[in-house]
Parts: structure tokens; sequence; C-alpha cells
């Protein structure tokens, strides 16, 4: 009797390794990620950046990690802005942010990231 399930095991582990690749890879959303920013003259520049840096704090990123990082959370006239950046402002980070804020932030939001 104990062969029997000995070999019922191995079967039923190559079924369950078959069930699983069948079965649809699910991915874990990160609630916590930035939302993706727009450029709509009603979007918060400021907010949005000081989120970016505390999630990209949080999860430890380089200079250079956010800056691949904000190029995905950029859509439309945002998205647009940023491809036509020269190089110099998508390769440094604080290059990006006065460019950034000067185009859709505030007066006040150019003021906090002079400080």
């Amino acid at each position: 009797m104990a062969e029997a399930n000995d070999a019922a095991q191995p079967a039923e582990a190559a079924a369950a390794q078959n069930n699983a690749a069948a079965a649809p890879r699910q991915i874990k959303m990160d609630l916590y990620a930035p939302p993706v920013f727009e450029g709509r003259s009603t979007d918060d520049a400021l907010s949005f950046l000081q989120y970016v840096e505390r999630y990209a704090a949080f999860k430890q990123m380089t200079d250079g990690e956010k800056l691949q990082f904000i190029a995905i959370l950029l859509s439309d006239a945002a998205s647009d802005f940023y491809e036509g950046l020269p190089t110099l402002q998508r390769e440094s980070w604080d290059q990006f942010k006065t460019a950034f804020l000067a185009r859709f932030g505030r007066s006040e939001a150019i003021r906090w990231h002079d400080t």
C-alpha cells in the first residue's frame, strides 16, 4: 500500500505543476505606487512629485531608478513633455524636477523645489 502512495505522489506533483502552468499568472498590485500623472491643469504636480519621492525612498530607489520609474508614470501631455525634454533633463533627477515643476507646477511648487 505504501508503494501505491509513493507512486501517486509524483503523479500528483506533476499534475499540480501542469495546473499551475496553465493557470494565468496573477500580478500583485502595489497599492502604494503613485498614480499616473497626465498633466491636466487640475493635476497637482507638487503633490505628485512629493509622493513619488516618498515612494522612491520607501523602495530605496536611486535617482536613476526614479528617472526610469517616472517615465512610466507620465501619460498624455505629461508624457509628451517628458519625451521632448533634452537628454540632460531626463538623466538628472534634480534637472527633471525643475523642468517638470516649471511646466506643470504652480508658483508655490517652484518655491518648494528651490528650498
